[in-house]
């Protein structure tokens, strides 16, 4: 990643220097740009090096817990619980790991939960331009790395059955949202690939290559604990609250990890795509294992003296 990242620094172009196929002189385009534009502004700041590079991970990371922080306010009330999940998040020894990493994941990862923030915001709000900043965050983070565009269908059906519930009034919302996605990574095809055709072409014969190191269902064992506390949390508060747990970030959250497991090709560090869903999850669903029942004739009291 650095090879590419000063390549494109020095020259405009993505050619991996120290790959094993680099006497090939090949441009590298199974990513995108959008990690390089960020790698060559850093070196143009402060210089090539690896701390230099290894920031923008660094970074990432730290943004993106304090983005899975943001999600959480919205869904919960108790500040405990917040405090909880941004300790606990912070020491996750697995995302610590790819935080030392110079790989763009976490770039990627911050890019779509920004995405997602703005998204449920332009949903609660009925905001157009919020669709349109939305899509736009989705589509940088697709143009980082395409692997994490499996979060893209969770939005996408959720944004269909927002529209279902008033198509007359919202019918435009839709294309707003995905208006930059397709454009951006159009414009991208064309610049890297020439064409669609040569684009799928070239995904065609990457495929065995890119499917070789990993497999889907993969979990690596470290993260048995973290997956085992949410399978019985939110099991837990499935039981409990039935119908009433299900909102935004229980259904983004579930079909994010679910999705992950069944499309991602996967051999231990693409899981970071989905760390931050299993933490909204579990702090989500113990939040609501310990809400107190309400007692009917109480509210109906309150809503009388409303």
């Amino acid at each position: 990643m650095a090879s590419i990242a000063k390549e494109f620094y020095e020259t405009g172009k993505f050619t991996k220097r120290v790959a094993y196929h680099a006497h090939q002189q090949k441009e590298e385009f199974i990513y995108g740009p959008f990690y390089f534009l960020v790698s060559s502004f850093v070196f143009k700041l402060f210089g090539f090096g690896m701390t230099q590079f290894r920031s923008i991970a660094l970074l990432s990371g730290i943004l993106v817990q304090i983005s899975s922080f943001l999600i959480l306010r919205k869904f919960v009330k108790q500040n405990v619980t917040l405090l909880l999940m941004s300790l606990v998040f912070m020491l996750d020894p697995f995302y610590f790991r790819c935080m030392h990493e110079g790989r763009m994941d976490l770039t990627a990862s911050l890019l779509i939960l920004s995405g997602i923030i703005v998204f449920h915001f332009a949903i609660t709000k009925k905001y157009a331009s919020y669709f349109l900043f939305s899509g736009t965050l989705c589509s940088l983070g697709i143009l980082t790395t395409p692997r994490p565009g499996f979060l893209l269908i969770p939005l996408f059906i959720y944004l269909g059955y927002f529209l279902w519930k008033d198509f007359k009034k919202h019918w435009y919302f839709p294309i707003i949202w995905i208006a930059p996605i397709v454009l951006f990574y159009t414009l991208w095809i064309f610049y890297a690939f020439g064409s669609f055709e040569n684009f799928i072409s070239f995904y065609q014969d990457k495929l065995g290559y890119a499917r070789l190191p990993g497999r889907p269902f993969y979990i690596p064992k470290q993260q048995f604990p973290l997956i085992l506390s949410a399978l019985i949390l939110v099991t837990a508060s499935i039981l409990k609250c039935g119908k009433s747990y299900f909102n935004f970030l229980s259904i983004i959250s579930l079909s994010s990890i679910i999705l992950f497991y069944i499309i991602v090709y996967d051999q231990g560090p693409y899981a970071s795509f989905i760390i931050p869903f299993y933490y909204l999850l579990i702090f989500y669903s113990g939040e609501r294992l310990m809400e107190k029942k309400s007692n009917p004739q109480s509210e109906i009291h309150s809503q009388a003296l409303l």
